[in-house]
């Protein structure tokens, strides 16, 4: 069984959202978590840190982040994490995320950049109270260091979404190889580099409106990019392939702030890399 080296528990005040509980574990590191002026009010802004250089074969990371009622948490990473290379070895990144009623959880950390015969499973579970809204970004960049022509081995993510009861909303799965990805196949990835999702969980609003500021968000932001609902009425889905890292951020970015604003009428200041 995966060890947990990340296991956060957020709770509501007055003040604002604070940790209530922490264990964070080697190779990461929670830095000093702080409110941004203009974020929704009592929003904590934090930044995991990998000290380890990366994921190497073997490696099995399991996260979990639990928000009781009301918690506000932005989550994002200081930098992309790489996936080395790891010939006839894996890796695995599983994430759990538990938002009880009006918590409001942002995770977005930067992409995983995949070198050549990297092997990775990501794993994303969610369970949310029907009154909360969880965001997250999930993204990819394809880089060969050497300029040989080669790729990555296999990539794998999942993504499952439950209502408190465990009723399931939302199950997303993608799996695509290297080689797959090296042709450069028109209607799969073409010539772009970078692919990323970003979803959009919630049970409450108008998810046609919020449809309808992301795609206009995303519009010019440069990459190939699609938007649509999700079932069980659970929110909605960006999905786009770019040409390089800098679209797919603009991007997804993009996206995040619509969100903001369209629910929140705030509009996030940028976070600091």
């Amino acid at each position: 069984m995966e060890d947990t080296q990340v296991d956060l528990s957020l709770r509501d005040s007055a003040e604002g959202t604070w940790i209530d509980r922490q264990l964070v574990r080697y190779p990461f590191h929670l830095g000093r978590c702080w409110h941004v002026d203009g974020d929704p009010g009592g929003m904590l802004t934090g930044y995991l840190q990998c000290t380890s250089g990366g994921l190497f074969a073997g490696d099995r990371i399991r996260w979990r982040i639990a928000l009781a009622a009301g918690a506000r948490a932005h989550l994002t990473s200081a930098a992309s994490t790489i996936v080395h290379s790891m010939p006839g070895g894996s890796a695995s990144q599983h994430v759990v995320i538990e938002a009880g009623a009006g918590a409001w959880f942002e995770y977005l950390p930067d992409p995983m950049v995949l070198f050549p015969q990297a092997s990775v499973d990501v794993d994303l579970s969610v369970t949310l109270d029907p009154q909360a809204t969880v965001m997250l970004a999930d993204q990819y960049v394809v880089h060969d260091y050497e300029g040989r022509g080669r790729g990555f081995e296999r990539l794998s993510t999942r993504l499952a979404v439950r209502g408190p009861d465990g009723t399931p909303l939302v199950i997303d799965r993608f799996d695509v190889t290297g080689q797959t990805w090296q042709a450069r196949r028109a209607g799969l990835t073409g010539d772009h580099g970078c692919m990323g999702s970003f979803f959009v969980i919630t049970r409450h609003g108008d998810p046609v409106a919020l449809l309808a500021a992301i795609r206009q968000a995303v519009d010019s932001c440069g990459a190939y990019a699609g938007v649509s609902l999700l079932p069980s009425n659970a929110g909605v889905l960006l999905r786009c392939l770019a040409a390089d890292a800098v679209a797919l951020r603009a991007t997804i970015e993009a996206a995040w702030r619509a969100v903001r604003r369209q629910m929140t009428g705030c509009d996030p200041r940028p976070r600091r890399k």
